[in-house]
């Protein structure tokens, strides 16, 4: 899409991205950063720029597919057809850029969690559905340079000694809908085990009022342990867990008298309540 060609009449200009503009006025008319506005309080003095239109400068630059933000200064700062959608003469350049980001703390990224809270409970599909499933899932990210920030040696299938984070992600979806993030947690690589079960599960509470069977959280191996199932069930959801070690899951089986199901040819269920 960047290769499209947007002409504004009035200034008699033109722009490299007619999908970025057509996102601008989209999010204005959905008031998209009204949230942020409202949370988002970065210790920095608004110059040339406000806080805002530094967090629209960094949006529009992953609009665009800008793999750094040194790529901002080829890429936004001269489509000044754009700048105008939102108020600026030209977007900030990747000095600005990297010092707002560098002045970002841990309390930021946590205003910025609330926005996205609310901008889900505005404008999601999904907090309508009858039903919902949200997937749990955490990954690794391998990095190759040294200049990566908490970046650690960790534990990556096939990729002993390699450094990078871990991904840890809560995805929500619905028949009859686009999938949604709830959210996301980036840790260093050499954090080990469900360690944001309970940050995910939060989030994912916080914005969905459905409870039982109505919210299902569905987990992969890497969260197959005891106290996952207890974690789940103080939160009276329902779930669908795998298990890295079948032993362990036969012996709660046992323990708990459930009855093993066929769900299909090669696998079984053993379906329980609290």
């Amino acid at each position: 899409m960047s290769s499209l060609a947007c002409v504004a009449a009035e200034v008699n200009e033109s722009t490299s991205s007619a999908f970025l503009i057509a996102f601008q006025q989209h999010a204005t008319a959905a008031r998209f950063f009204k949230p942020i506005a409202e949370h988002l309080r970065v210790k920095m003095k608004a110059v040339r720029y406000t806080a805002i239109q530094k967090v629209q400068t960094v949006v529009a630059s992953i609009l665009l597919g800008c793999p750094y933000t040194s790529s901002i200064n080829h890429r936004l700062v001269p489509d000044q057809v754009a700048a105008q959608e939102w108020g600026m003469e030209r977007f900030s350049d990747q000095s600005q850029i990297n010092l707002f980001l560098n002045r970002m703390t841990a309390e930021n990224v946590a205003q910025l969690e609330l926005a996205h809270q609310d901008l889900l409970r505005s404008h999601s599909l999904l907090c309508s559905a009858p039903r919902l499933v949200v997937d749990f899932d955490q990954t690794g990210l391998r990095v190759t340079g040294k200049t990566y920030e908490f970046a650690e040696k960790g534990y990556f299938p096939r990729r002993r000694g390699a450094r990078g984070y871990q991904l840890s992600a809560a995805l929500a979806s619905a028949e009859g809908c686009e999938p949604e993030a709830i959210a996301n947690y980036l840790d260093p690589g050499n954090i080990v085990g469900p360690t944001r079960l309970a940050d995910l599960l939060h989030a994912t509470l916080i914005v969905f009022e459905q409870r039982g069977r109505d919210l299902v959280i569905r987990l992969d191996a890497g969260y197959g342990l005891p106290g996952t199932v207890d974690t789940l069930r103080e939160a009276e959801v329902g779930f669908v867990l795998k298990w890295r070690d079948s032993r362990v899951a036969k012996k709660i089986v046992r323990e708990r008298q459930l009855q093993w199901q066929l769900h299909t040819k090669d696998v079984r269920v053993a379906r329980g309540s609290g």
